[in-house]
Order: C-alpha cells, then sequence, then structure tokens
C-alpha cells in the first residue's frame, strides 16, 4: 500500500481568487489545443479501496460516491447517495471509518476551523424538510472496539435566518464556500407561498461558517435578477459569485454588495457580468477558477454529460463572450466533473459512468492552461481539445464523481478489490473462529517446539459482489511475540510459485512475499506458509498475522497459544527388608547368623564348611558322622541389637541349639534358658557359660 502523506488542500467546488484581467493574449489562432504542459510529468489515477466496506456490506457494486473532500487532518471524506459518509486514510488509501446518515448526501464542503475539527456541510436530497446539513467532525468515536462505524452525530438542519425554520422544498441546489462563509444556490424558490405564488432565484448565505465559538446554521436568503432560472452549477472565485443559468450564461455577483433590501420582485440583487456561452454544449458543471502564468483570470467548466469543456474570460463589467472545446480522445462519450492542481496549472476532468457503478472505461484526463497552443475565437466553431488520458484498471471504478486529488495531482477514484482472505492455525490445539478471525485454546509446555501454519487466498465473493483477480505481489508479515524463538519460516517444499522467506532475528518477525506468475483467480487458495517456533516462557501469548498486497487491504488473522511448565513426577523407594536367617547345627556348634542381607558361613568342626543358603527355610546342619540333629524348637528368643547407627535392622532370633557330644552321643549337655554350653573343640573341655552381654562381645 502506499504510504506517503498527501498534503494538498482539496480541490473541488472551493475556489481561489488572484485577481481579475483581460484573458486577451493568453490563446493563438490553431484549431488543436496541445495539452501536455512542458514537464514529463506521468500520473497514475489512485484507487481509494473498499474491500473492508464490501466486506462489512457497507458499500455495493452499486453505491454512488458523490463528493470527495480532503479534511485538515489529511484524510479525505466521501459522501454516498445510500447514507453513509465514509472517512478514507490519507496514508493508506483505505477506509478507516464511517457514518450512517440514512440521508442522500450529495454535493458538499469542508469548512477548517481554528483550533478544532473541521465542519462539513452537504446538500442532502434524501429529506424535503432539511435539505442542507452541518456536521462537526469533532469528538467521533468508535461504536465498538474493531469497528468501522462511527458513533453518528448530530445532522443540524440550515435554517432560513427569517423564519428559524430548515431549508425545505426545491433541492436541486449548488453548494461552494470561500473558506469563510457557505453559500448555496436554490431555484424556483417560493419564499413566501401564503402572499405570492411568485418563484424567485435564491442565493443563501451561511455567514461565518468557520466560527470557533458558535457553529453557524443560519442562511440569509438573496433574491437573484435575472427571470432566467438559475441552474445547479455554482462557484466562489475571489470575490464573486458565478452561478450557471439555463438559457447558455453565466451571472457573476459581487458577494459584499448583496443585500436583503434588494428581496423583491421589482429590485432583486442584479448581475455584475453577464457571460454567453455557445449554445451547442451542455448544462453547466464544476465551474474552476484559475490563474494563468500571465495573471489572466478565467473561469473554467465542463458541459456535463457532453464531450465539451469551455471557459469565460473573468471580468469585472460588461456583457462577456465565452468559448467551448470540444474533447478529443475522450474514452467516452460523457464527460463529468472538472478539479484544478493550481500547483502544476492542470485543469483534470473525468470520462465515463462516473456516478457510482463500476465501468470498464473510467478515464481521467488534463490538459494544462499554461502550455494551450489555440484557443476558440468567435461562437461560430468549437476547436478540439486533446487531454492528456489515463485509465483505471478494467472494470473496477466503483466511482469517481466529483474527485479530487493528491499533493501530487493524482486523481482519485474508488476501487472495490480485490480483497484477500488469511487464516493463521497452531499445531498445539488451537480453535479457529471464522467469525473473528482468531484461532485460540492451543497450549504447550516450555522448551517445547511447535509450528504455526498461514494460509493466504481470494474468496470468491465478497458479501453479495463478486472478488477480483489478484496480480500484486502479495505480502504476509508477523511480529512474533519475544517469548516465542522464531527458528523456520518457509512455504512448501516444491511449489511453484512460491512463498519467499525472510526472518528478521533481532526484531524477532518474519515476512514473506508471493508474486503470481498470472493473476491469482477469486477461489483460489495459496500455498500454505509454516512457521517453526520455540516456547521459551510460561504464559498466554497473541500474536498477529497480516496479508496485503498494492491493490488490496490489509487483512489480519490472530493466534494466542498457552505455554505452561511441565509436570512434575515423585518418585518413593520402599526400605530394604531383613529376613530373619536361623544357622543350621554343626556337630557340637551352634552359629547363628548376623542380622545382615548377607548369608552368614557356619564354622566346620574339622575341615568341612557348610554355608547356609539365603532363604527363609530352616537349614538341617550335616552330620559329623552319620547322624543328623535337627534343631529343636525356639524356647526363649534371644534378640540381638543392631550393630549399625545408620541402618536399622529387625531384631534376630536367636534359637538356642543343643549339639551331640562326641564322646559319649547318650548325654545331653543341660542348659538353661540364659545361656548356651559349647564344647571346646581344642581341648575337649567345656567352654565357660557365656551370657548374652559375652556373645554381645564376641560379635563386636
Amino acid at each position: 500500500m502506499k504510504t506517503s502523506l498527501r498534503k494538498a488542500a482539496l480541490l473541488g467546488s472551493s475556489l481561489t481568487m488572484i485577481g481579475a484581467a483581460s484573458l486577451a493574449t493568453v490563446f493563438s489562432s490553431t484549431n488543436t489545443a496541445s495539452a501536455d504542459p512542458a514537464s514529463n510529468t506521468k500520473y497514475t489515477p489512485i484507487a481509494f479501496n473498499l474491500s473492508n466496506l464490501i466486506t462489512s456490506q457497507v458499500v455495493s457494486s452499486s453505491t454512488h460516491f458523490e463528493q470527495t473532500l480532503k479534511t485538515s487532518d489529511g484524510n479525505y471524506w466521501v459522501s454516498t447517495t445510500s447514507g453513509y459518509l465514509i472517512e478514507f486514510s490519507g496514508i493508506s488509501d483505505s477506509a478507516i471509518g464511517y457514518i450512517h446518515t440514512a440521508d442522500q448526501l450529495y454535493d458538499g464542503v469542508v469548512v477548517p476551523v481554528a483550533g478544532s475539527s473541521d465542519r462539513l456541510y452537504f446538500i442532502n436530497q434524501g429529506s424535503s424538510n432539511c435539505t442542507v446539513v452541518e456536521l462537526s467532525l469533532s469528538g467521533l468515536t468508535f461504536t465498538s472496539a474493531g469497528s468501522l462505524q462511527y458513533t453518528t452525530p448530530k445532522l443540524n438542519c440550515v435554517v432560513n435566518s427569517s423564519t428559524g425554520k430548515a431549508l425545505s422544498g426545491q433541492s436541486s441546489y449548488s453548494i461552494a464556500t470561500d473558506g469563510t462563509n457557505v453559500y448555496l444556490t436554490q431555484p424556483s424558490l417560493v419564499l413566501n407561498p401564503a402572499t405570492t405564488r411568485t418563484y424567485y432565484n435564491v442565493l443563501w448565505e451561511i455567514k461565518n461558517a468557520n466560527s470557533t465559538t458558535t457553529t453557524s446554521l443560519a442562511a440569509t436568503a438573496f433574491i437573484l435578477d435575472p427571470t432566467e432560472t438559475i441552474g445547479s452549477a455554482m462557484g466562489i472565485y475571489g470575490k464573486y459569485a458565478y452561478i450557471g443559468g439555463a438559457s447558455h450564461h453565466i451571472y457573476s455577483y459581487l458577494l459584499s454588495t448583496l443585500s436583503p433590501a434588494n428581496n423583491t420582485a421589482s429590485n432583486p440583487n442584479t448581475p455584475n457580468v453577464v457571460y454567453s456561452v455557445p449554445s451547442n454544449g451542455g448544462g453547466f458543471g464544476d465551474f474552476q477558477g484559475v490563474t494563468t502564468n500571465g495573471s489572466s483570470s478565467e473561469l473554467w467548466f465542463v458541459r456535463e454529460f457532453n464531450k465539451q469543456v469551455g471557459y469565460i474570460p473573468i471580468a469585472t463589467t460588461g456583457s462577456i463572450t465565452g468559448y467551448d472545446y470540444q474533447i478529443g480522445g475522450s474514452p467516452n462519450n460523457e464527460i463529468e466533473s472538472m478539479t484544478y492542481d493550481p500547483h502544476s496549472g492542470n485543469l483534470w476532468i473525468a470520462s465515463g459512468n462516473v456516478n457510482g457503478v463500476p465501468y470498464s472505461n473510467v478515464s481521467f484526463g488534463y490538459f494544462n492552461i499554461n502550455a494551450l497552443s489555440s484557443s476558440v475565437t468567435g461562437t461560430s466553431s468549437v476547436k478540439t481539445l486533446t487531454p492528456t488520458w489515463y485509465k483505471t484498471p478494467t472494470g473496477v471504478s466503483e466511482g469517481a464523481d466529483d474527485f479530487a486529488l493528491y499533493a501530487n495531482g493524482n486523481p482519485i477514484y474508488y476501487f472495490g478489490g480485490p480483497t484477500l482472505s488469511i487464516k493463521k492455525t497452531d499445531s498445539v490445539g488451537g480453535i479457529a473462529s471464522t467469525s473473528s478471525f482468531t484461532t485460540t485454546g492451543g497450549s504447550t509446555t516450555i522448551d517445547s517446539n511447535f509450528n504455526f501454519t498461514v494460509t493466504v487466498g481470494l474468496p470468491t465473493q465478497i458479501g453479495n459482489i463478486q472478488n477480483r483477480s489478484e496480480s500484486k505481489t502479495i505480502t504476509v508479515t508477523d511480529p512474533v511475540p519475544s517469548q516465542f524463538s522464531l527458528d523456520t519460516v518457509s512455504g512448501p517444499s516444491g511449489a511453484t510459485p512460491n512463498w519467499n522467506c525472510q526472518i528478521n532475528h533481532p526484531q524477532n518477525s518474519f515476512s514473506c512475499s508471493y508474486t503470481p506468475a498470472s493473476p491469482i483467480a477469486p477461489g483460489t487458495t495459496l500455498p500454505p506458509i509454516t512457521v517453526g517456533v520455540k516456547a521459551n516462557a510460561t504464559g498466554s501469548f497473541t500474536n498477529t498475522a497480516t496479508a496485503e498486497s498494492e491493490d488490496a487491504n490489509p487483512v489480519q488473522w490472530s493466534d494466542t497459544v498457552t505455554v505452561s511448565s511441565p509436570a512434575t513426577t515423585t518418585t518413593t523407594t520402599a526400605p530394604p527388608t531383613t529376613t530373619p536367617v536361623t544357622a543350621p547345627s554343626l556337630s557340637t556348634t551352634t552359629t547363628t547368623a548376623p542380622p545382615t542381607t548377607t548369608p552368614v558361613t557356619a564354622p566346620s568342626l574339622s575341615t568341612t564348611t557348610t554355608t547356609a543358603p539365603p532363604t527363609t527355610t530352616p537349614v538341617t546342619a550335616p552330620s559329623l558322622s552319620t547322624t543328623t540333629t535337627t534343631a529343636p524348637p525356639t524356647t526363649t528368643p534371644v534378640t540381638v541389637p543392631s550393630f549399625s547407627s545408620s541402618t536399622t535392622t529387625p531384631p534376630t532370633t536367636l534359637v538356642p541349639v543343643t549339639a551331640p557330644s562326641t564322646a559319649n552321643p547318650a548325654t545331653t549337655v543341660p542348659k538353661s534358658a540364659s545361656q548356651v554350653v559349647v564344647p571346646s573343640t581344642h581341648t575337649g573341655k567345656p567352654w565357660e557359660p557365656w551370657s548374652i552381654g559375652t556373645w554381645q562381645h564376641y560379635w563386636q
């Protein structure tokens, strides 16, 4: 989209006066006028894009765009006959807001107010009881977030200063301003129907319309002579009002001499000069006052619905003859609307059906008043003037009536497309909503990788309007949240043509461009863009992808992903269980396993060593000869305390074991519950009885 700020003042029906002089030496006597100025400046008509308004069905293919006005903030407003007043950005050339008035607003003017927002005045042909309205642009607010609709401000009716009643009745007004006052013409008006049926031509004056303290709504009427019915063309040029008549005349009135005292049939306000124009043209339209390099002043006009333009040389008194040109090279029979660029000296006209419906050959042409090489002399014939023509794209113009110009001199028209679509999804469960153009509900954990997918296309229709094909390069941009590492961005492998993507790592953003090999037809979906990211922080994060082109308004889709910490897992280990081990009897020796999980080896009485198995099954010690002795049942348990200060081991039950005598197997060794007697294997004598404490000492 275009990004340069335009600062030119609107050049519509508001005219500028720079003196009055004769036009005698401006033209030579050849038959054809050369329209190109000395410079080789090239122009391109500028389209105000209606895509977002078509999407919301504010405008349609039958919308009539009437008057384009530029306000002091650099934006543009256009009135429509369907009740909408639309604001366009002077930077992006797209609609940024609208007011729904439910009226039919036609011609209008903008009046700057020092230190405040401008005021707009419009002819309201949708009402017979309030035919001129005033609208202040101060304090406009949107009806809701994200909406383009402004809360409808009050439209004030302009009233008759004598009666206090709103101007009404005949609606074929024309309107103009000198920047301070606003002027209106009204033909065939019955000023006092109760007393007379006499019809008058009236010029209304709204005094001090630029007041900073009050809103000026009172209009004073001045009855005009002649008796000829005036038309709907009027312009203010310097100190004079120029009003077109129905019979090929133009009348000039010195504004300072108009008086309500002359509001009678016998003493009307009379014109200073009556200009005659050849009668072989159409009605007058769009008066434009100009000043040539030679300081001569002229009033130019179009002959509406005809292929002619004309001018009159400005004079202060007398009867002056004006001139006509036949327009050459016009793509269409209809010529309507004229706008003047004082910076270049160009006069622009529009050719074709410029009143609002799509037309395949709407064109703009200009000729330069300082480079004309011929003129009309006399009234017997009409000479040819051929402007330099610029066509708008085939079949896309939605209107150009009463157009304005940019600072670079390019004319403005309205353009209905194409319209892009965009959708952004994620690989972590997000749910897309086509009504809100958002994807929500996606979730993942920190340090995880996932993808976004961006898909761009051209819808078949937008509302009730068929979409148009796209031949310009489409661009997708996306500033990714800093909490996501932007790793990869690309279109699908092998797609032709494909997206050309680049990552801007310092800004953590990316851009992709798609240049079609041929126009993209409505209903086409382009290859998807895959965006690989890594989540680096917890929280809920939203990023928005935008698609646009040189002739398509931006469209957006947002995706919100929630990032959380991973779940924590706790593992509990059960302590080991120690199983008591009963040592087998080895002849005359009783061995008890130590309180550990390690198997215990019982000492051998000869050369044989027997190891206790690591099970809980009782172990039978082998006999030293052929006799096997089994340990008797448990008597009194003996508890051995733990031998470690750091590990608690379940107590071990010690069972007294009686070993048979090696000398006399029939002899039984007496025993008690508190001591164990074991014969010595060295002397054959019994060991001294040990107490429990002695056992403890032994093991230590």
